[in-house]
């Protein structure tokens, strides 16, 4: 598996790299558990989101009402399933990581295939961007140790359940507010 930098050319197709000191961010996100394992998820947290480093991150969203939480733990494989929101994500990381992503135009009938995500590594401190059209799923610890996450989102996202099933119109399943999950398919032989 070939592991790229969030700094090469080929990430740029997935978001962007954003500059800014968070310290008080990350100073808080260090308070927050890190189970060794399992993954822990908070969509949103008060504490973080009273946080100076705050206001730069709503700008990175024109502005718009977001909610700020974390996403830790250790994880050394894919989930198995993969998801994307309406509105960009940004991520923060305390720790190295590695996220795996593709892009929405590689979805067929609801289908993704394993082959068709990249690998990317994420030093401590070090904050990305990600595109609405860009698919994801936890994050993947770089070596022997957790990982530590800042995620900002739109507000509302992740939190609550749809009143109805909602399918895109590329077959994916809402299975929470702006949460589209899908499965990674292992790829067909011979095709």
């Amino acid at each position: 598996m070939e592991i790229k930098s969030i700094h090469s050319k080929e990430f740029s197709r997935y978001g962007y790299v954003v500059e800014g000191d968070f310290t008080e961010l990350l100073t808080m996100l260090a308070n927050t558990p890190c189970p060794k394992d399992s993954i822990v998820y908070k969509a949103a947290d008060d504490a973080l989101q009273t946080t100076s480093d705050c206001k730069h991150i709503k700008n990175l969203f024109g502005g718009l009402e977001i909610q700020i939480g974390y996403c830790n733990g250790y994880n050394l494989s894919g989930t198995g399933k993969t998801e994307y929101h309406i509105g960009s994500e940004f991520n923060l990381t305390a720790d190295a990581m590695l996220l795996d992503i593709s892009h929405r135009e590689e979805i067929n009938n609801g289908i993704i295939y394993a082959s068709q995500f990249e690998t990317f590594r994420l030093c401590a401190g070090e904050a990305v961007m990600l595109y609405e059209t860009t698919l994801h799923h936890a994050p993947r610890s770089d070596g022997e140790n957790c990982f530590r996450v800042v995620v900002g989102l739109l507000k509302r996202t992740n939190v609550g359940k749809p009143e109805t099933v909602v399918i895109s119109g590329n077959g994916v399943r809402m299975t929470d507010t702006n949460k589209w999950l899908l499965d990674i398919t292992d790829d067909i032989k011979g095709v």
